[in-house]
């Protein structure tokens, strides 16, 4: 059986990584490659590309603002709403905390792997795991949202989100364009952010820079 496979990633040597793994652990893969997010959203848009049932994109890859694509995040979306049965594995070198609970939160991917828990061995056996449908996360990541959910139990998918939105410079009235709240909804989630970071007054910035200190982005 031939596995139909979308790679995302900039570095070609990498994907040869990849690919040399799939064929590792006896996959016959039919791969679909990009290597910016760009091509890759020409080709998912592709009428031709089914039945897409793995994907292993790259998280840190460089944006493109005509589409307004930051990274592999955005990419998995669209292959979740495309393909909700395909397995997604998301790989960067490094997750900020921000990063990760967002990709947690948006995507829940059936992988989530930092590069340095991975050598050649381990790509083959999180391969093997994910298909045969298992969840994995690496050392480094489980051991960061095992301490996200300490140190941040206010978290859900909408408080990332806001955060992320205000770190990237979005006005709060203008956040109802980006999430399902009303302003009143926003100004509510706000202030139980601000509590939970021990904030009495502020403004946004005071959000960002304690949020910051704090270690989450």
């Amino acid at each position: 059986m031939i596995l139909p496979v979308f790679l995302l990633e900039d570095h070609k040597y990498v994907t040869e990584s990849y690919i040399s793994a799939l064929r590792n652990i006896s996959v016959e893969a039919e791969m679909v490659i990009s290597y910016s997010l760009t091509d890759a959203l020409k080709k998912l848009n592709n009428k031709n590309l089914k039945g897409l049932q793995l994907a292993i994109l790259e998280y840190s890859i460089p944006p493109c603002e005509i589409n307004n694509l930051r990274n592999g995040e955005d990419i998995a979306k669209i292959i979740r709403d495309m393909f909700p049965e395909a397995k997604i594995i998301i790989i960067s070198a490094m997750f900020s905390n921000f990063e990760l609970e967002s990709v947690l939160k948006s995507i829940n991917p059936e992988g989530i792997i930092e590069k340095s828990d991975m050598d050649f061995s381990e790509l083959c056996l999180i391969l093997q795991k994910v298909l045969n449908g298992e969840v994995f996360y690496s050392a480094r990541v489980h051991k960061t949202l095992l301490e996200n959910e300490a140190k941040f139990p206010f978290l859900d998918a909408l408080n990332v989100k806001i955060i992320g939105l205000l770190s990237q410079g979005i006005a709060t009235k203008n956040l109802p364009k980006y999430l399902p709240l009303s302003l009143s909804g926003v100004h509510k989630r706000k202030a139980k952010i601000k509590e939970a970071l021990n904030i009495d007054t502020g403004s946004d910035e005071a959000i960002i820079k304690e949020a910051r200190k704090k270690g989450f982005i």
